[in-house]
């Protein structure tokens, strides 16, 4: 039933926003039907050589011959977001931090820059995440990077605007952007202790105070983590929860955060990985904004407690349902070991 409603609400709010406001759909045409040079019989690799704007870009590749063969390769298809010289400039610091002392830390920074399939602008619209051609041992599959739109345009990783030229290569498609793209570098836990204190202030307690945040950095958590919001665990009451966070009611807790964490399972809003890589729109030949409804069964760390995930999808609008009831209002937070997302009920009780 809660599904029905999902899917109608969908469908309303996607009649609402072609029909009954063209103004809106005019702007974000506007803004995601960038000018596109005419293709061209350059590859990749030649467009950015050619394109004075984009010389610190050329100048790195010159010093990675992997990438540079990729990029020149006529028989692959793929998409570059390519960084300006303004913002390599304004990048300087990143490039001189541990990256550079990090054994392929400058090669991993350009391969998160480079996705395998060619994507225009307007496609990009409904892509919530992307995957790159970095390949970490800490994930189970490729590290993505996600797509917003946002007042100004489309953007990469929430701060790297999209230009409003894009070229269309042999091999491929050529955006630029006006930042240097930088791989995540927290961990799931990592990044839940740097949200809000206002809005998680009770998650961060809470996965300290079990002692779970210190025993997952040692077993190299790889996966999923539906985070509790300060909401959730203010619906349990105030008597619940001064036992939670007791010395009596430590385990209790720990049992409860353990049903949040999904081992060696990775879900974004569109891709699955499972031990190996599993991209749901991986094949490019697929389509890459499709409709419909997706299940996944996903067993947590606590013990005989599985998800039941749904994915409703109708081109770029997308809901996510934990269980049946539970949604998950915000969604594709990228770690470097896996992905966040945001509930407002606690799983498990």
């Amino acid at each position: 039933m809660v599904t029905l409603v999902f899917a109608v609400g969908m469908i309303f709010l996607y009649f609402i926003f072609s029909q009954l406001n063209p103004w809106a759909c005019a702007l974000i045409q506007a803004q995601v039907q960038a000018p596109i040079t005419p293709p061209t019989y350059r590859t990749v690799l030649e467009v950015v050589n050619l394109e004075p704007r984009l010389s610190h870009f050329s100048d790195i590749l010159k010093h990675l011959p992997g990438v540079q063969e990729i990029l020149q390769d006529r028989h692959r298809e793929l998409t570059l977001f390519v960084p300006t010289n303004e913002a390599f400039d304004n990048s300087h610091d990143l490039l001189r931090s541990h990256l550079l002392d990090v054994p392929g830390g400058v090669e991993g920074l350009i391969r998160y820059h480079i996705i395998p399939w060619p994507i225009i602008s307007t496609k990009l619209l409904c892509i919530p995440t992307l995957p790159t051609l970095l390949l970490p041992e800490s994930l189970n599959g490729p590290q993505r990077l996600t797509i917003t739109l946002e007042p100004s345009g489309l953007s990469v990783d929430g701060h790297a605007h999209i230009g409003p030229r894009s070229v269309s290569a042999e091999n491929g498609q050529v955006h630029l952007v006006d930042a240097v793209l930088q791989p995540p570098e927290k961990s799931v836990v990592e990044l839940v202790m740097d949200l809000p204190l206002s809005s998680f202030g009770w998650v961060m307690h809470a996965l300290s105070f079990s002692g779970i945040q210190s025993d997952l950095d040692k077993v190299r958590f790889t996966g999923t983590f539906l985070v509790p919001s300060n909401w959730a665990f203010l619906q349990l009451g105030s008597r619940r929860l001064h036992r939670l966070f007791s010395t009596s009611g430590r385990n209790e807790l720990r049992s409860i955060l353990a049903a949040h964490f999904i081992p060696n399972q990775t879900l974004y809003s569109n891709a699955y990985y499972q031990h190996e890589p599993q991209d749901i729109v991986h094949n490019r030949k697929k389509e890459l904004c499709p409709s419909g409804v997706r299940w996944f069964h996903l067993a947590t760390l606590q013990p005989n407690v599985t998800h039941r995930v749904q994915v409703l999808r109708l081109a770029g609008l997308i809901e996510m349902l934990v269980d049946g009831y539970v949604p998950i209002h915000q969604r594709d937070l990228t770690a470097r070991n896996g992905v966040v997302h945001v509930v407002d009920s606690l799983l498990a009780k």
